[in-house]
């Protein structure tokens, strides 16, 4: 083991969020021969915050495709040598569970450094980001090969598929919705035009990298100063319905092929609305039989704050729910034993994405007049 490190500390957001930091830290890693390690202490998904709860998701490994990892609690109490990139990023710092705010530049410049490989003189990198792109698809082969969830979770995704898919090539399906959570550029797919200008325009005065007086998120309705949505307020748009509609076309045509006309599809979901939607074009959908929130209770990992001043603290930690974080464990290692997949652009699907070959994946497309828009926007 080398004495230069990658930290993936990203634990501020959703659990492809999660993975994207770790993925892209990984290959960064691999490709300048340093350590990773993982430090998931502080996460939405986590019941104990001290508790780095990366190997309570996935099997306990020494390496990942050649590359040392350390990502047990130990990570808490190691001491990284100086110096830090970036450079506001200490020992005290390090050591922290709750977020440390970053910059929109500092967010460029780190996608920069795995993009292109930019070498990095200092010992210790520390990422707490979602990156973007992900590695290739060879190298993420090799890692997915090594990184593998829990024996709990493969035995109750395999429980799921022998009672409920059977033997025959399952077709993959993730279309979220939020139930209220501000879906940034996703709200094209829900709202007609003129709501997603409305959203669009939330979103800018909700900047989530804009900080207040005391260096934390400016104060809005999240935690991270994230809009109000719109999405919770629409009923059934033209936009959504046709959503709908183009994922049976994909599937159907599938069926058209002898490998998949037997195929069942197996829908990940966020909201019964999407659920129904889906039935009215499809037969033969299977659902993980999980909790859903109910519309309009608010983002999944975004914590809603409740105080009667700006100068109070953020609200205590509040851990999501075991039984809710397992199904979402659960229908990752089902949608990773896919054969093919429809989705909207999400983290979540990113495993499947990478495993399956790109003729076999449906990237969902909002409407054209909706995208130029969001073009305009952007």
């Amino acid at each position: 083991m080398n004495n230069k490190y990658v930290i993936a500390k990203f634990t501020n957001s959703g659990f492809g969020d999660h993975l994207s930091c770790v993925f892209g830290a990984w290959w960064y890693a691999k490709s300048t021969n340093r350590t990773l390690v993982i430090d998931w202490r502080g996460s939405r998904f986590n019941p104990n915050s001290g508790k780095n709860c990366f190997f309570s998701f996935f099997k306990r490994v020494t390496s990942l495709a050649g590359v040392p990892v350390i990502a047990g609690d130990d990570v808490a109490d190691m001491q990284f040598p100086a110096p830090f990139y970036p450079d506001k990023w200490t020992p005290n710092n390090i050591k922290k569970i709750k977020h440390i705010p970053h910059t929109s530049t500092e967010v460029r410049d780190i996608n920069t450094m795995i993009e292109k490989m930019i070498p990095q003189d200092e010992a210790t990198i520390v990422i707490n980001q979602h990156v973007h792109p992900t590695p290739p698809k060879a190298e993420m082969h090799l890692l997915l090969g090594d990184l593998e969830f829990s024996d709990a979770i493969k035995d109750l995704a395999d429980r799921f598929t022998n009672q409920y898919l059977g033997d025959a090539p399952v077709i993959g399906m993730h279309i979220r919705h939020g139930n209220g959570e501000n879906i940034g550029a996703r709200a094209s797919y829900w709202l007609d035009e003129v709501s997603f200008i409305r959203q669009l325009m939330l979103n800018k005065q909700h900047n989530i990298h804009r900080r207040s007086p005391d260096g934390g998120p400016a104060r809005g309705a999240f935690h991270d100063n994230t809009a109000p949505s719109l999405t919770q307020q629409s009923k059934t748009s033209r936009a959504e319905r046709n959503l709908y509609k183009k994922a049976a076309s994909y599937v159907n045509n599938l069926h058209q092929e002898p490998d998949f006309s037997h195929a069942s599809v197996f829908l990940c979901t966020d909201a019964v609305r999407v659920e129904n939607g889906v039935r009215e074009n499809l037969d033969n959908v299977f659902t993980y039989p999980k909790r859903m929130i109910c519309e309009g209770s608010g983002p999944l990992h975004q914590m809603k704050l409740n105080h009667s001043n700006s100068d109070q603290e953020e609200d205590t930690f509040i851990p999501l729910e075991t039984e809710i974080v397992m199904d979402m464990l659960i229908e990752l290692e089902l949608l990773r034993r896919c054969k093919a997949l429809v989705c909207i652009p999400s983290q979540f699907s990113v495993i499947s994405r990478q495993l399956l070959p790109d003729n076999r994946i449906c990237l969902l497309k909002p409407p054209l007049s909706n995208r130029i828009i969001a073009r305009i926007f952007k």
